[in-house]
């Protein structure tokens, strides 16, 4: 799991949940089951959101590196580009943490909070088994007899289980799917037979309509989506909308209105465990949202009719035509490759160290460097999937070119390239012709190169000098290391960072040309 995809997610779930929750307002005046509807599969749509962005084809938007760069009207040719010489500048490398260790820390937290959320969903669930195991079956008939005629009259096919806790203080709820169970308190078989009704119609109308299993899927979706106030707002609207439809269902069976509410509080009073927040299963009645179910059972002029197939069949078509098109939607740094890795490979097929590996997107106008390794191979990770041109330079040896490199999303990718040698020597860097404060004045974005943790382990040190092409536009074109002998880690954190540096474009005659400078990055440990 990375983080770009969790926030292209948490991004896409924020528009479902907001469109949800612009439905149910635009729906507030019609009943509270399509209410619960619109909320359950808008959790729906967010819960099978990440696996379908993995599945489905992506489409792109415009890549956010590239509207940075909107203004760079190409990419220079090196081959052709003016480049005068520019005064160097000297820079020490910085002992501050790698953004890696953030996104390890980010994604660890998400992993720490997803934990805890399923833990605590699946201790609820272990919770109900316990209790299922602790109670009894009911035994009275005409308790019995009351149960299937209620189970017709509300359409459940099959009439649940009936279980009697041990404790009378337990709040009557209900669970289950295939083979649902209604549980009672120890004192029910004393109560009046109006509670008995009450409680059972409230009870079979969650089954009916299949809220347990909605409520697990809610609870995944909030245990993935934790960190997200919208999941949170979702998951409670719910719940509440739930229950105002089990009312509903009950006012409709023929019970007064007044006295449901008169039943209901009374069993709040009475239950020690209504509020506990592990509990799995469906209450029927919780002191969290009592009052506005009051509220809404006592209001005459409240729609309180089932959804119909046609509501449900209209409301899974709109989530659909929201769904796929969210999930191919391939935000900027979402759309990410795998791993490119290979070997800067010499003449005699060994590995070369030091070698600047030059990666050039033409579409969304970007560069990106790295330095092969002691042994000559190189590693480019989290780049944006797109069409590349490869670079490999290394001074003493004639530039390699592969002109078409294709990186695809989520998958790795490995190739080698070959460098023959030019016979010359490494060229020095060409002389500074302009005056001595020019580098650091035309210098309007600097990243700081961070000391390599390896290296600093392996007690290695030392300057690494960079000849530096900066393009018309201010970029870094290329990066030569010109002292091979340095250890490649250093080198590699050099280039990486200066490659982020961006100068302001330097005019000649009136023109933006291409400069050459070189960058002193110095390692340093402290005595």
């Amino acid at each position: 799991m990375s983080v770009p995809f969790l926030a292209a997610c948490a991004i896409k779930a924020a528009v479902i949940f907001t469109v949800a929750a612009l439905a149910v307002r635009f729906a507030r005046a019609r009943s509270a089951a399509l209410r619960h509807q619109i909320w359950a599969v808008g959790i729906l749509c967010t819960l099978l959101l990440p696996g379908l962005t993995a599945l489905i084809p992506g489409w792109h938007a415009i890549r956010s590196s590239a509207a940075i760069h909107l203004w760079q009207s190409a990419i220079p040719n090196p081959a052709t580009a003016v480049t005068p010489a520019l005064h160097g500048i000297s820079v020490n490398a910085t002992d501050a943490r790698s953004a890696s260790v953030a996104v390890r820390w980010v994604v660890a937290i998400w992993l720490a909070g997803w934990a805890a959320l399923t833990a605590r969903l699946l201790i609820g669930l272990v919770r109900l088994v316990r209790m299922s195991s602790l109670a009894t079956p009911f035994s009275d008939p005409q308790f019995l007899l009351a149960l299937g005629r209620l189970a017709r009259q509300l359409g459940v096919r099959q009439a649940p289980a009936l279980l009697v806790a041990r404790d009378a203080c337990t709040m009557p709820c209900t669970w289950g799917f295939r083979r649902p169970r209604i549980l009672l308190p120890a004192d029910c078989e004393s109560w009046p037979e109006e509670r008995r009704l009450i409680v059972l119609a409230h009870e079979l109308a969650h089954i009916r309509r299949g809220d347990w299993p909605v409520r697990l899927m809610a609870e995944c979706a909030r245990s993935f989506y934790w960190f997200h106030p919208l999941a949170w707002i979702a998951s409670a609207s719910l719940a509440e909308m739930g229950e105002r439809a089990c009312d509903d269902a009950v006012l409709a069976s023929g019970v007064l209105p007044d006295r449901y509410a008169s039943e209901l509080l009374d069993l709040v009073r009475t239950a020690a465990n209504s509020n506990r927040s592990w509990s799995m299963a469906l209450a029927v009645a919780r002191s969290t949202n009592l009052e506005r179910r009051f509220t809404a059972m006592l209001d005459s002029t409240q729609d309180r009719r089932r959804t119909t197939r046609r509501s449900l069949l209209f409301t899974t078509t709109t989530a659909v035509l929201l769904l796929l098109p969210l999930a191919a939607l391939r935000a900027p740094g979402q759309d990410v490759s795998g791993r490119f890795t290979g070997t800067v490979l010499g003449p005699n097929g060994s590995g070369l160290p030091n070698a600047t590996v030059i990666l050039t997107s033409s579409a969304a106008h970007m560069r990106y460097m790295t330095v092969s390794d002691a042994g000559g191979a190189y590693e480019f990770t989290g780049l944006p999937s797109g069409d590349y041109q490869m670079t490999a330079i290394k001074p003493g040896s004639a530039d390699g070119r592969i002109p078409d490199v294709t990186l695809d999303a989520g998958r790795d990718t490995a190739l080698n390239i070959t460098l023959n040698e030019t016979g010359e020597p490494a060229a020095a860097p060409k002389p500074m012709g302009l005056q001595a404060s020019a580098a650091e004045t035309n210098l309007v974005h600097q990243v700081p190169p961070h000391y390599p943790a390896a290296a600093k382990a392996a007690r290695m040190q030392g300057a690494v000098i960079l000849d530096a092409v900066i393009s018309a536009e201010g970029v870094p074109e290329s990066l030569r290391v010109m002292n091979p002998q340095i250890d490649p880690r250093l080198s590699r954190a050099a280039v990486e960072s200066v490659s982020q540096w961006r100068y302001q474009p330097v005019l000649l005659n009136g023109n933006a040309v291409s400069i050459q400078t070189t960058v002193t990055v110095n390692f340093t440990l402290a005595p």
